[in-house]
């Protein structure tokens, strides 16, 4: 009796074992970035397959596969990213906060925020959505400065993604709190006018 129990064992063992193996294989085929495709990294538990990204934007950007990231938070080294699924846009949101980032034209220190939020549909190979950033609220002032908003766009290909971005007009002094909220006139400085930004860059 005990025999047959441990033979069962086994085989039940050694199903899961091929079956793991499988899906890891399906995946790495399923994944696996075409000669000259923009790859990268994923990491799936102690595995590392390279993967298309375009692949991967399409897969989380569709409506049969985007809702299984409603929930899931991903850990970035701009900060914890946490994700929701929105089936009335469609559209997928990622939510980093608080979130930092190192912007070479501004300096070594880095860009910190409380909140930033994305949010992108897809159209084919056509991406849009929004963008909130909120900075941190300045030393013994009530509450938080209000967000900065804007509206991207951008076109996926197996090379790249070009991105437009656009910016609504804000207080400048808005701008000044989110880019370098530690600059000691910010504090005592009156600041007028408004900004808007428009822009484009490609990744990678």
């Amino acid at each position: 009796m005990k025999k047959t129990l441990r033979v069962v064992l086994y085989g039940l063992l050694a199903l899961v074992v091929t079956g793991g193996v499988a899906l890891v294989l399906i995946a790495k085929i399923a994944l696996a970035p075409a000669k000259g495709e923009w790859a990268a990294e994923l990491p799936i538990g102690p595995i590392r397959l390279e993967a298309g990204v375009p692949t991967l934007v399409r897969l989380a950007t569709s409506p049969w596969f985007g809702p299984h990231l409603d929930g899931r938070r991903l850990d970035t080294r701009f900060g914890p990213v946490q994700l929701a699924w929105n089936e009335a846009g469609p559209q997928l949101e990622a939510r980093c906060a608080p979130c930092s980032a190192v912007v070479a034209a501004l300096g070594a220190k880095p860009v910190r925020l409380d909140d930033l939020r994305v949010t992108v549909r897809r159209d084919a190979d056509r991406l849009a959505g929004e963008l909130s950033a909120t900075p941190p609220a300045a030393a013994g002032a009530p509450g938080h400065p209000p967000a900065l908003t804007g509206r991207w766009d951008g076109k996926l290909s197996q090379r790249d993604l070009q991105v437009n971005v656009d910016m609504a007009d804000a207080p400048i002094a808005q701008w000044y709190a989110v880019l370098v909220p530690d600059m000691p006139e910010l504090q005592r400085a009156q600041i007028g006018g408004t900004l808007g930004l428009r822009g484009q860059f490609t990744q990678p």
